[in-house]
């Protein structure tokens, strides 16, 4: 699903930080679990910037990935981590915000919902190839359409 909205300020948030060089192999980890796929060739070239990840006394628990074609991707092992880096990650963009999202993911669409952004359209999911084990409920924010 494609939403947007206007981004909110960001807030503190315990557990949020920028992502720092010694996170981005923790962050691959869970975008891999997440998708189901390796997509760590756009992330390394962009990382740290625009990165946000969020720990807890167990580790790395979501994380933001940059490309560098400017969209982000947000993934957690938690529904509290999701919603941190998703936030994070949009109100990072100033302005008028476009976010998409899995919508095997409740807690991403509620929460944009919340935001107040509007869902502006609904595609089908394709692929070429073998299916991938993804876990949308831990994709809370995807580059574009095209990409994931």
């Amino acid at each position: 699903e494609l939403w947007s909205g206007r981004a909110p300020e960001g807030a503190p948030r315990p557990g949020l930080r920028a992502g720092r060089p010694a996170d981005l192999e923790a962050a691959l980890a869970l975008r891999r679990a997440a998708a189901g796929e390796d997509r760590s060739i756009i992330a390394r070239a962009a990382w740290p910037a625009r990165s946000f990840v969020f720990a807890d006394g167990s580790g790395l628990r979501g994380a933001t990935l940059p490309s560098a074609f400017r969209g982000t991707t947000a993934v957690a092992a938690a529904a509290v981590a999701g919603r941190a880096v998703l936030g994070a990650s949009i109100a990072s963009e100033p302005g008028e915000v476009r976010v998409a999202a899995p919508a095997g993911n409740g807690a991403a669409i509620d929460m944009l919902a919340g935001l107040g952004f509007r869902r502006e359209l609904v595609a089908p999911r394709m692929r070429l190839g073998p299916p991938v084990e993804a876990r949308p409920e831990r994709l809370f924010r995807l580059y574009n359409l095209f990409w994931g």
